[in-house]
């Protein structure tokens, strides 16, 4: 039942409502009704069945998951899947060849009513929610701006360790920013990061022993206690995450401090 829901989800997302999806397999319909040349319908058909039984395919499923986890960047990897389908040529494929059969007053007619269709069946990008996170110059999330501001113009380097959805954002906004994972290294810290229930012990060692001095966790009032008492200064806070300095507290694990002692006198 879980896979039938993440597909039910999935198609929501990227299908929007069943218009859209019903006008592209009523053209495929079309396409292999109208089109004379069996090679052409075959490849309409044959490609686009193939790419949505993969989509839809418990098995693939399943292969993502071992290939990418269950973290946050599994849906929009399995999305981009969707992305194999010509769904666009297809329908404009099956409205040519509409057109084709007809002429003069009908043509036009038929014109007007295609464009109608597709008109109703979409939705536009200036009512969806996203259209005002989206419009800034950097197209980054509104807490990555205000996170950024925390911080002096006059530091030239500022180690940090940031959430998993903030890591690619980051270093977009400021070059300053030094993180010690990349984007897919060391994702157990960065999810960490972004969970409601963290081991601030390993984040902290993790800290300490990458001498990273700054600290960006999902904000709850929680986590925020856990974290001032472990020693960590608040530099700020947004809607969603939180910004700390971590001073290497003394009851952090004796691992971190021997890791720090050995650094130092290297």
């Amino acid at each position: 039942m879980d896979i039938l829901q993440f597909f039910y989800n999935m198609t929501n997302i990227l299908w929007g409502t069943y218009g859209f999806q019903t006008l592209f397999y009523f053209s495929l319909i079309l396409i292999i009704t109208l089109e004379k040349e069996k090679i052409i319908r075959a490849r309409w058909f044959g490609y686009c069945g193939c790419m949505l039984l993969m989509i839809y395919n418990p098995i693939m499923y399943f292969v993502f998951i071992f290939i990418f986890g269950t973290g946050s960047g599994f849906i929009p990897y399995y999305c981009r899947l969707f992305c194999l389908i010509p769904i666009v040529f297809v329908i404009a494929y099956a409205v040519v060849l509409i057109l084709q059969k007809k002429s003069g007053w009908k043509k036009f007619c038929c014109t007007l009513l295609m464009l109608f269709i597709i008109a109703i069946s979409g939705h536009s990008a200036y009512g969806e929610s996203w259209f005002i996170k989206a419009s800034n110059v950097n197209k980054v999330p509104a807490d990555v701006i205000e996170i950024c501001t925390f911080f002096p113009e006059s530091a030239s380097c500022i180690p940090i360790m940031v959430p998993t959805d903030l890591t690619v954002y980051m270093r977009q906004m400021d070059s300053r920013f030094s993180m010690p994972y990349g984007r897919n290294q060391n994702t157990d810290i960065s999810n960490q990061l972004q969970s409601e229930a963290q081991n601030i012990e390993l984040i902290l060692d993790y800290a300490v022993e990458t001498e990273t001095d700054y600290i960006v966790s999902l904000y709850t009032e929680e986590l925020l206690a856990q974290y001032v008492n472990w020693g960590c200064e608040v530099i700020g806070i947004t809607d969603k995450y939180m910004v700390l300095k971590q001073h290497c507290p003394k009851h952090i694990s004796m691992v971190a401090e021997t890791n720090i002692t050995w650094k130092n006198t290297r």
